[in-house]
């Protein structure tokens, strides 16, 4: 598992990516003919890796990057970064619900472990950076303790960020595996080839 540094992507970098969801309409389809259309259009065509780069606001130069993430593309070329955007397209006790789901929700939990860690390392190093530390005082003895109470939070929530950023990452790869396979049957068409990876031509 890659280690992030959370403290330095808040205080010096940006996010360069273009990851955004898209509005995707339930289909409308009464004969076999339009249910074929509607599937050609919406289809997975094929499965692509986005990366995440992070850009210095002050420099400009590219000072890190986000591991890996999947991306599903559709027939008519959507793009689709959000596997919950698939939800209208599928039923809603289908698989690719189900992940789908989950890896919004793991993904929302990876946020917050992620702030909360960003925080708690700012709220350290500011207590430890205080001029009051080196007082021989009660107060500055509290602070020390306090600032490495918060690094070693900070570390633990960073942890628990990234472990929920695999979560995310694993729920949406089966969600984009099992896709095709919801799609058709959403469209009620037959699945006799439901295995084949995405983009494959279709088994007559």
């Amino acid at each position: 598992m890659r280690t992030r540094n959370i403290l330095v992507a808040v205080a010096l970098v940006s996010a360069c990516g273009n990851r955004q969801h898209v509005e995707l309409e339930p289909v409308v389809a009464h004969s076999p003919q339009a249910r074929r259309q509607a599937y050609e259009r919406l289809k997975p065509a094929r499965k692509l890796e986005s990366v995440t780069y992070y850009q210095s606001v002050t420099t400009g130069a590219i000072v890190g990057e986000e591991e890996e993430r999947l991306l599903l593309v559709l027939g008519d070329g959507t793009r689709v970064d959000f596997p919950e955007d698939l939800l209208p397209l599928v039923g809603a006790d289908s698989a690719t619900a189900v992940s789908a789901v989950d890896s919004a929700s793991h993904r929302k939990s990876a946020y917050l472990y992620g702030g909360l860690a960003a925080l708690s390392g700012v709220g350290a190093l500011g207590l430890l950076a205080s001029p009051l530390v080196f007082d021989r005082t009660p107060g500055a003895r509290f602070r020390v303790i306090g600032g490495l109470v918060g690094i070693a939070a900070a570390i633990s929530l960073t942890f628990f960020a990234n472990a929920r950023g695999d979560d995310e990452r694993a729920a949406a790869s089966e969600a984009y595996e099992t896709y095709d396979a919801d799609l058709r049957a959403n469209l009620a068409l037959p699945c006799d080839d439901c295995d084949a990876p995405p983009g494959s031509a279709p088994r007559r």
